[in-house]
């Protein structure tokens, strides 16, 4: 253990408050015969590093950004019920009805390419809340729409709103996961992803039995809002 007064590692201190420094060498071979030392600093108790943060605010946020990431995915697939009761309303077909899934599962794949740069360029948290607070009122919107061209747009923001998780989460789980639990953390985040496909479809499938059409994006809202 020493005191340092310089910056180091995550964040910056004063002499006024002594800095405790752990440092832990790490082996790396190279190739046969040859082997280098590095010298990793950490600072107990830096704000600035997550994996200082205490347990349950690490495991807190991971499940946040596994359940964001399912999200996205679960109201891409969780439109589908109410096909028919908006080609109904909005006086198209079926068969157009379904680019309301088809526009936002393009933009779920092409999107989060370009969320990345903007993560680094304003912080990934700040990204998050405005995901979740633009897509919450894109699906205000939805649940306003009369027209079929009003209810694509609102799902083309939507989706594009909703997908920074799936391209920046697995970023934040790795800084977040200690190294000996990140592969777990990492699945759980996948499977969730995963998970959102099928389990749209099923439980607003028991949405628009019992409920109208508009119902099924003011939970996409509420959901965005929890």
């Amino acid at each position: 253990m020493s005191e340092n007064s310089e910056k180091v590692g995550f964040g910056q201190h004063t002499l006024e408050e002594p800095v405790h420094l752990e440092t832990v060498t790490v082996r790396q071979d190279l190739e046969p015969g040859n082997t280098i030392h590095q010298e990793l600093t950490s600072i107990e108790g830096d704000s600035d590093d997550p994996q200082s943060w205490p347990k349950w605010k690490r495991e807190l946020q991971i499940w946040m950004i596994a359940v964001h990431s399912m999200v996205s995915t679960f109201m891409a697939a969780g439109i589908i019920p109410a096909y028919e009761r908006m080609a109904k309303d909005y006086g198209v077909s079926v068969h157009q009805t379904s680019y309301l899934s088809s526009a936002q599962i393009l933009l779920l794949g092409v999107a989060p390419l370009l969320w990345g740069p903007i993560s680094s360029r304003y912080g990934r948290y700040h990204l998050c809340v405005f995901s979740v607070f633009g897509s919450m009122l894109c699906n205000i919107g939805g649940a306003r729409c009369t027209t079929f061209g009003a209810q694509i747009a609102t799902r083309v923001l939507t989706a594009f709103l909703i997908s920074p998780p799936i391209g920046i989460g697995g970023g934040i789980i790795t800084e977040l996961a200690l190294p000996e639990h990140r592969a777990e953390k990492l699945g759980y985040w996948t499977l969730l992803t995963v998970l959102g496909t099928p389990t749209g479809p099923f439980i607003m499938g028991f949405v628009m039995q019992h409920t109208e059409l508009s119902w099924v994006y003011w939970i996409f809202a509420l959901m965005n809002f929890v």
